[in-house]
């Protein structure tokens, strides 16, 4: 595994979590816009029906179209800072449960080294805890301890 100081490879690592939070970023982006479009449209609508002018459209465009244009200029920059900040949970994630699996077919994982900046190192912890435990036990009771989960759940 890299070390807690080597740069990641991959930024988007879990499709399903980091997709929702692209989804999720974009659904309040675009709420935000059809916000700001209701109250630009609202401003300019009062005075121009009071006023009985017809060059509505024109206004609402030329308030709206400075707003779109940023938004849309920003928004992949908002979307990759996004991508990176989840991976500092989604790849531990990742890890674990690679971890887990190994452990449960009866294997030693590789100890788990996060980067400094990643969360969930209380939780890397336990599980390299756990997986010493386990190879512990087995280097004891070689023939009586379980190669794996099912038979570990057989015994009980």
């Amino acid at each position: 595994m890299p070390a807690s100081n080597e740069r990641r490879r991959r930024h988007y690592v879990d499709a399903k979590v980091q997709g929702d939070l692209l989804r999720y970023l974009t659904s309040y982006w675009l709420l935000g816009l059809a916000t700001y479009a209701a109250v630009i449209l609202v401003y300019r609508i009062v005075p121009y029906w009071l006023a009985g002018e017809d060059q509505l459209l024109a206004a609402v465009w030329r308030d709206l179209c400075p707003f779109i244009i940023v938004s849309v200029a920003i928004s992949p920059f908002v979307l990759i800072s996004a991508i990176r900040f989840s991976n500092r949970f989604v790849g531990p994630m990742l890890r674990f449960r690679r971890a887990m699996k190994q452990l449960a077919k009866g294997e030693t994982p590789e100890r788990i080294e996060l980067r400094r900046q990643d969360y969930w190192r209380d939780m890397a912890d336990d599980i390299n805890q756990v997986s010493v435990l386990l190879e512990n036990t087995r280097s004891v009771d070689h023939d009586e301890a379980p190669r794996d989960a099912e038979e570990l759940v057989e015994m009980s």
